[in-house]
């Protein structure tokens, strides 16, 4: 049997090439694609294990505490840890701390914004006149959100005298704090100033008038401005410059294990330790803190001095206070800007020199860490709109009384994105409200936090300040091509990072009795580590699985797996505020949970059908080959049926054949692969290449298993009756089209049979597009997503090409082969003068029609499993099923025209004797 199928390979020659060219291309095609596959998988996954390394795996919450939008899109947002304060006991913290697999579980207590007191001298000495009396006036803009925001402070006013002032200590003294006799031995009250106005805020707040000898009195005598000369040098006017700083409380030992808090310190000494002593401070006790080097608010003060002509400083003397000076048109004298980092930097000297008496007997002088209040805000509130999220603002919750440090913020009054509470120590019998001291520990460098890889961690861990990027053009113009930073309104949308750090057993102890505080339960999260955890295999996210469900029962808290988290970007639309700012489109940095499980899923999921329908592809091809060698056999196979050859010699006759040319395929297949994978840069193992031969004939016989059942089947009598088609009413074509659509209804199985071969064929390539816009899809807008989606586009496009490519091989197998058998048809066509053009003309027809036929429901079978498989249907899938059904018509109609041409060049007698 072995020598007839030999002899009967070498008799079909042309068919034999056809069916081990078919072999050849599946079985070097499938060992070179999975090798590209497999390759790119692990390339994938070592990007995986190396971007979506993360702080920390399980994120623990006061229940309830997911926002509405993490809860449908299941993104974190930036700040998401503001609006949370307390909610978790100490006692819930040491049961996960003690649960069997967790590494570290970190606490992070959100005390709310500090400002704390600090003013921005302005020496005005410069703009003072050498003699006698003269004026200096100081106008400050403050600029906020990258300048957009501008607001003009009502002007403070310095005068200097060379009278000497005494203090006005009689009932007049609302005439002026200082009064002096002039030289008729008169007495004169200057310098009135409601210093204790009700409304702070810059631009309505009352001016001040600050009064200065050349000679003795005024404030030049007072201790307090006696020490400021001596040490800073300046007289003139002090500008009350609000300094927001996010306070958060952890545990020392915690963090440190987290994210190496210790090691990140650049100045001064580490928290763990540290004592609340703090001699000097209110109640001799203080809080421990680390003030962070990276301050990122970008509010600034333009402060311009101009002197005062001469009669604005008779006016003074004359007793008129600060509002009669505002229409005196002054000379500029400078202008310089501060910005909010330089008055950190200022505020952090103050923190490390400041002093808590000038000497004894003399007045207190206030420490600049003494807050009495915390302003606590919630997250912005947001509405859904087809540009993404629209802010929803309000008017601010200010009310611009002395007592409310919002009030002295710029543009307080502006609309606000979030709303805002104040949390107040308890009262004293000298104080309205108890101050708590922030005690400068030291200094840290969130750049050198450990763990910590990227934008996604600094998140997380809640150290690093989200960007907003402009998302259009006017937007990036406005923002100067910058992101918009965070302002010193602790209402505004974006919102800082912690920047201050003290310990969680400071915070307990020194704000007992603080509204808005709970004592019972400070904590706003836990930040967990499972040991030996990763996404990197299905034990370890189990591991961490169990370990979030273990958390959720015990202790009845919101848990999310951070794992494999990554940044991506959210539309947000800020609308106009009352002080320049325009309306804003921006991109935010958002955190998507579960991108690289979804990744590592997505690939493995591809690959797995990848293998899948290259082998479909490649059996289809085969099948094609063989069914159509089998029907050309007909006659041979039913005298061997006559002469006694049982059904099973006829089954095994088959798949000799095919095994014989799978084998030749097969080995041609191991070298072929070895050096198309050095072209295309996939190297391809030994090992991996001798799996061509198998992979040829397990392919080759499997799909030759239906066609070699079909002949053994067949009947000997029918077999060897020649084809003879039922009588049937004529039809007269008038053109090509329709002869070659005549033609397909005169051969429904064959037509049947190429239309099915494209069909599959063209599903399968819609669906492999469809598995790639899925995957791309699940991490697309991600930072993760991106790096990977490059990663992958190589193999994804290699893998369409090879099953287009399978696909026109089987088109133009079943048309080379159908044409064969059609060969008297072709003689008489020949014979009653058709030209070669309109023969070929005709046979492309028919093949665009047959491609028409596999490729309309093919593309309709690829949809749907696009939408079984990426879950959706999306324009980008609708385009991408167009344009494979476009490609499978052409390319069906071009098969079946290089069918032709191969056709053409073979004499008329050779295709009678077919």
């Amino acid at each position: 049997m072995w020598s007839l199928a030999w002899r009967r390979l070498q008799h079909r020659g042309a068919r034999t090439l056809v069916l081990g060219f078919a072999i050849l291309v599946a079985a070097t095609g499938f060992t070179v694609l999975t090798a590209s596959s497999n390759a790119t998988r692990l390339q994938t996954i070592g990007t995986v294990r190396k971007e979506a390394s993360s702080t920390y795996d399980i994120l623990v919450r006061p229940s309830g505490s997911r926002s509405k939008l993490e809860e449908s899109e299941g993104e974190v947002q930036p700040g998401f840890l503001n609006g949370i304060y307390g909610g978790i006991t100490m006692a819930q913290w040491r049961q996960i701390q003690h649960l069997s697999g967790v590494e570290v579980a970190a606490p992070i207590a959100m005390l709310g914004y500090a400002y704390p007191s600090f003013v921005l001298p302005i020496d005005t000495r410069g703009a003072w006149s050498k003699h006698g009396a003269s004026v200096a006036r100081v106008d400050v803009t403050w600029s906020g959100d990258n300048g957009l925001t501008l607001t003009h402070a009502t002007p403070d006013y310095a005068i200097v005298t060379g009278k000497a002032l005494e203090d006005n200590t009689g009932d007049s003294v609302y005439e002026g704090y200082w009064h002096y006799v002039d030289s008729h031995g008169d007495d004169h009250n200057i310098c009135p100033h409601n210093m204790f106005s009700e409304d702070q805020r810059p631009e309505s707040k009352a001016s001040w008038l600050d009064c200065f000898s050349r000679t003795r009195g005024g404030l030049s005598d007072v201790s307090l401005w006696k020490h400021k000369y001596r040490v800073y040098h300046y007289l003139g006017v002090e500008v009350q410059f609000s300094m927001p700083y996010v306070v958060a409380a952890v545990d020392p030992a915690s963090e440190d294990a987290l994210v190496g808090l210790d090691g990140a310190r650049s100045s001064g000494k580490s928290l763990v330790g540290a004592t609340t002593n703090y001699p000097g401070a209110w109640g001799r006790r203080g809080l421990p803190v680390l003030a962070s080097d990276d301050f990122a608010v970008s509010e600034s003060a333009r402060v311009t001095i101009s002197t005062l002509p001469a009669a604005a400083a008779r006016a003074v003397m004359a007793g008129k206070n600060a509002a009669a000076l505002s229409h005196y048109r002054g000379r500029r004298y400078s202008t310089t800007t501060v910005s909010a980092k330089d008055a950190h930097q200022l505020l952090m000297k103050e923190f490390r020199t400041a002093k808590p008496h000038i000497s004894p007997g003399s007045l207190s002088k206030q420490l600049p860490g003494e807050v009495t209040q915390f302003v606590k805000v919630s997250q912005p509130r947001y509405q859904s709109t087809s540009r993404g999220l629209r802010v929803e603002l309000s008017p601010s919750s200010v009310t611009g009384t002395y007592n409310n440090p919002l009030s002295s913020v710029a543009a307080s009054d502006e609309p606000v994105a979030r709303t805002t509470t104040l949390s107040h120590g308890p009262s004293t019998e000298t104080q309205q409200y108890r101050p708590v001291t922030l005690r400068l520990r030291g200094t840290f460098d969130p750049a050198h936090l450990t763990h910590i890889s990227d934008l996604t961690d600094k998140t997380l861990a809640g150290y690093a300040t989200a960007l907003s990027k402009g998302a259009d053009a006017a937007s990036r113009k406005a923002l100067g091509d910058q992101p918009l930073h965070p302002s010193n309104n602790a209402a505004g949308l974006v919102q800082s990072a912690p920047t201050m750090i003290t310990s969680l057993s400071a915070a307990n102890e020194l704000m007992q009795g603080w509204d808005g505080f709970d004592q019972s339960a400070p904590i706003s999260a836990i930040r967990v580590r499972v040991e030996g955890a990763g996404i990197y295999d299905d034990a370890a996210r189990e591991r961490i699985r169990l370990t979030a469900q273990r958390i959720q029962e015990k202790t009845g808290l919101d848990v999310d797996i951070t794992t494999g988290a990554s940044t991506t970007t959210q539309a947000v639309t800020l609308p106009q505020g009352k002080h320049g700012r325009p309306e804003l489109h921006l991109t935010q940095s958002w955190v998507k949970k579960g991108v690289a499980t979804a990744i590592l899923k997505a690939v493995d999921k591809k690959s797995l059908v990848l293998f899948s329908l290259v082998l479909l592809v490649s059996a289809l091809s085969i099948a094609n080959a063989t069914v159509a060698s089998v029907r050309a056999r007909r006659t041979e196979l039913g005298v061997l049926a006559c002469l006694g050859w049982r059904r099973s010699d006829q089954f095994r006759s088959v798949l000799y054949e095919l095994g014989m040319v799978a084998c030749v395929a097969g080995i041609l297949s191991v070298g072929l692969a070895l050096g198309l994978g050095q072209i295309v840069n996939t190297p391809v193992s030994l090992s991996r290449a001798l799996l061509a031969l198998p992979a040829a004939l397990a392919v080759a016989l499997l799909a030759g298993a239906a066609p070699a059942l079909l002949a053994a089947q067949a009947d000997p009598i029918a077999a060897v009756r020649p084809v003879v088609s039922e009588l049937r009413r004529p039809h007269r074509a008038k053109h090509i089209v329709g002869l070659a659509g005549l033609n397909l209804t005169l051969t429904k199985t064959r037509a049947a049979l190429a239309a099915a071969g494209l069909l599959i064929a063209v599903a399968t390539t819609t669906t492999l597009v469809a598995i790639m816009l899925g995957f791309q899809g699940a991490v697309v807008g991600t930072v993760l997503g991106d790096t990977v989606t490059v990663q992958t586009r190589t193999a994804d496009y290699a893998a369409t090409a090879a099953t287009l490519l399978l696909a026109c091989l089987g088109v133009t197998n079943v048309m080379y082969l159908n044409i064969r058998d059609r060969g008297i048809e072709i003689a008489t066509l020949r014979a009653v003068g058709w030209s070669e053009h309109n023969l070929a003309a005709l046979l492309t027809a028919e093949g665009t029609m047959i491609g028409l036929l596999g490729t309309v429901p093919g593309v309709l079978l690829g949809l749907c499993g696009a939408i079984l498989l990426a879950g959706t249907l999306t324009p980008t899938m609708l385009t991408g099923a167009l344009l494979a059904w476009l490609l499978g018509t052409v390319l069906a109609g071009l098969s079946a025209y290089a069918a032709t041409v191969l056709v053409r060049r073979l004499p008329t007698a050779d295709l009678l004797t077919e």
